[in-house]
Formats: structure tokens, C-alpha cells, sequence
């Protein structure tokens, strides 16, 4: 939520500021448009912040087209890789074996470890034959309950777009912290989930163990996958289920990288209207 709010702000306070250079409408609210008002007419920190504010606009712009462009393009690919490698008898199998679960599941054939949670709008499960060769058939559930959880909550789309605002907004260190924070915990929570169906962590803490020395895991750029990040987390929360994790949300050194850009742009528009 922090992420999705500070993204609409930026983005609704740039599309405000276009608005009053193309149409020239006053907002009282926009910030962009005060820190210009606030410096004198035709001199250089005037000229200087508004330059910045459009190579700002144009440079955030592009970044966000871009990854809308790439994982889109990701996405088509792959999920037409993943059709055409189709294992249909196990996928058969799979989805009859785990009707109840209202959550479709395709197995696809490659010899890399590939568990992932796909599809904005109707999410589904890609498992590739390689897991469900070299697990057990209670380590498979573990891995396939870890990825309904990330289907059930909507975890692609969610994490789509707080990827999307982190991304285009990459010269903010916060947004870029908080975004690993969410991601941590996401796998976190399936984790949990999957722990409290199989009534144990004995299986899943198997999996994340002997996911550490897997040789080759496809990394895919669009989905949710078993084997994204935050390893570490998650085995330490599968061995101590008693102690509380604690994953740092903002590191120092963010905070005052953001901090020196808000006393720089004070400082400017300070030194303009004196």
C-alpha cells in the first residue's frame, strides 16, 4: 500500500504539472508547479528545476513504457513456450489429483527447477517435469501449496504492479527498499501457508534446503517463482518458526539519499526566491 501510494502521488503530481505547462491550469496542490512559482522568472534555478522536472517526467515515463513492453513480451513468449512443452498427461493428472483447489496447474517439460505463479487477471501454476522428478510427491504439494497461496491472493498482479512503480521510479531508494521488503514477505506468508496445510515445516524445510544446490533454476522476469529471493528468510522461518523475523523495510543509507534530494530541491527554491 505505501508503495502503490507514493507512486499514484508522484505520478499524479507529474501529471498535474503537465497539465499547467500544456493548458496552463493553476493547482494549488501540485507540487512541481509551486516549487517553480516559488523561484524568480528568468534565472537560471528556474530554468535549471524546470528542465529537471521534465527530464524527471520523460525519464520516468520511459521507464515504466518499458518494463509494460518487456513483460509483456516476456509474458507472450513464455506462456507460449510453456503451451507448446505442455506434459498433457501430467497435467491431467496434476489438476485431477488437486481438483479442489480451484487453481489450474500446468506441467511443462524442461530439465531446469520451474515453479512459478502466472497470470494477472487468472492466475495459474507452471511446474516443470525436472521438480517433479528430483521431489517426492509430499514435497511437490509443499511447492504447489507455495504457489497457490501466491494465486489465490493475486500475488502476480500485486507484485506487477509495485514492480511497475518501482522500476520507473528507481531514483527513489525507499520505493526500491520497500518493494524487496514486500517481495521478502510475500514468500514468507506462502511459505507459512504451505507449512499450516501440511501441518508441518519437516517437508518444505527439505525443499528450501535442497533448492540451495539445484542446478539449473530458470529465473523468470514476469510471475511469481518458487525460488525468487529471500532464501535465507525463508529457511530460517521453516528451521525457528518460534523466533520472529525481522527483514529490514528502509536501510539508512536510503533514507538519507532521499532525505539530501529534499534539502537539495529546498535549498533551491529557497535560494530562488531570495
Amino acid at each position: 500500500m505505501a508503495i502503490i501510494v507514493m507512486g499514484i502521488f508522484i505520478l499524479v503530481q507529474m501529471g498535474l504539472y503537465l497539465v499547467h505547462e500544456i493548458w496552463d491550469v493553476e493547482f494549488k496542490l501540485n507540487l512541481f508547479q509551486y516549487c517553480l512559482t516559488a523561484l524568480k522568472e528568468k534565472t537560471w534555478s528556474h530554468s535549471g528545476v524546470k528542465l529537471l522536472f521534465n527530464l524527471l517526467i520523460i525519464y520516468t515515463a520511459t521507464n515504466i513504457l518499458f518494463k509494460l513492453v518487456k513483460q509483456n513480451y516476456q509474458t507472450y513468449k513464455w506462456e507460449q513456450i510453456f503451451d507448446r512443452r505442455k506434459h498433457k498427461k501430467l497435467t491431467k493428472r496434476l489438476n485431477n489429483k488437486y481438483r479442489s483447489w480451484n487453481t489450474e496447474i500446468l506441467v511443462v517439460q524442461d530439465n531446469s527447477f520451474i515453479a512459478l505463479a502466472i497470470g494477472l487477471i487468472k492466475p495459474r501454476i507452471v511446474i516443470s517435469t525436472k521438480v517433479l522428478e528430483i521431489f517426492e510427491e509430499e514435497e511437490v504439494k509443499a511447492i504447489l501449496l507455495h504457489e497457490r497461496f501466491h494465486c489465490m491472493n493475486y500475488d502476480p498482479l500485486k507484485v506487477f504492479i509495485t514492480s511497475l512503480i518501482s522500476v520507473g521510479m528507481n531514483y527513489v531508494p525507499v520505493i526500491k527498499n520497500l518493494f524487496y521488503y514486500y517481495k521478502t514477505w510475500t514468500e514468507l506468508i506462502a511459505d507459512y501457508y504451505a507449512v499450516k496445510e501440511m501441518g508441518s515445516s519437516y517437508t518444505l524445510g527439505k525443499v528450501l534446503l535442497r533448492l540451495t544446490k539445484i542446478v539449473p533454476i530458470k529465473h523468470l522476469q514476469f510471475g511469481v517463482s518458487f525460488s525468487d529471493v529471500s532464501i535465507n528468510y525463508r529457511i530460517m522461518q521453516v528451521i525457528e518458526p518460534e523466533h520472529k523475523i525481522r527483514v529490514p523495510a528502509i536501510y539508512f543509507k536510503s533514507v538519507m539519499f532521499t532525505f539530501l534530494i529534499l534539502l537539495i530541491m529546498i535549498g533551491t527554491v529557497l535560494g530562488g526566491c531570495s
